[in-house]
């Protein structure tokens, strides 16, 4: 009996040993830190200016990134934080109401867009009204093929102002296990879930 299950112990040990060990020296809460949300395009947001209810709007944010609002005309907004398109309107509006105040509140999420290749059942954009992990992405990609070599996943998330890309590494059988959980982080639009 003992015979017997040496080889499957050795098995397991041997597929354990293939599993990549978990990098040191990451910063995983600062990768999953969400940043200030940037608007995109289908984002339906409010703007309102202070004492003029008449110029109360909801806009969708065009797919070209820009909004049309009264007296102005179009804002580029994509890519932008809400409180950096409130100032950009109360400057435009300077020359039409004396000391405007605007706010611009998100009333959906609609451009926060994921990446996924490889080897999933069914790679491709994903769109979510809220940020997700990894394991949820994984999930609505319909799980691993066959061929996918789970403990070689990364993920590619673009740098800032031309800064070159960030690969960041993800080693499912050690997330999964409880050993790193930290690893499941929460993806940011843009970024790009590559399954080897």
């Amino acid at each position: 009996m003992r015979s017997a299950a040496l080889p499957g112990l050795l098995a397991a040990a041997s597929l354990i040993a293939c599993v990549p060990s978990v990098p040191e020296g990451i910063d995983w809460k600062a990768l999953s830190a969400p940043r200030s949300y940037q608007l995109g395009g289908g984002d339906k947001v409010r703007i309102e200016v202070v004492g003029r209810v008449d110029m109360t709007r909801e806009l969708v944010v065009r797919p070209d990134g820009a909004l049309t609002f009264p007296l102005v005309g179009d804002i580029d907004a994509s890519g932008l934080l809400p409180d950096d398109v409130a100032k950009d309107l109360e400057r435009r509006l300077e020359r039409y109401i004396k000391t405007p105040k605007v706010s611009v509140t998100v009333l959906e999420v609609l451009s926060y867009t994921l990446y996924v290749v490889g080897e999933v059942k069914a790679p491709g954009e994903k769109r979510s009204r809220e940020p997700l992990t990894v394991l949820q992405t994984l999930a609505l990609s319909g799980g691993f093929s066959a061929f996918a070599q789970r403990n070689r996943l990364v993920i590619i998330r673009p740098g800032a102002d031309g800064v070159a890309d960030v690969q960041i590494p993800f080693i499912y059988d050690r997330v999964v296990s409880g050993e790193a959980p930290q690893m499941n982080i929460y993806l940011r639009s843009g970024d790009t879930l590559v399954i080897p």
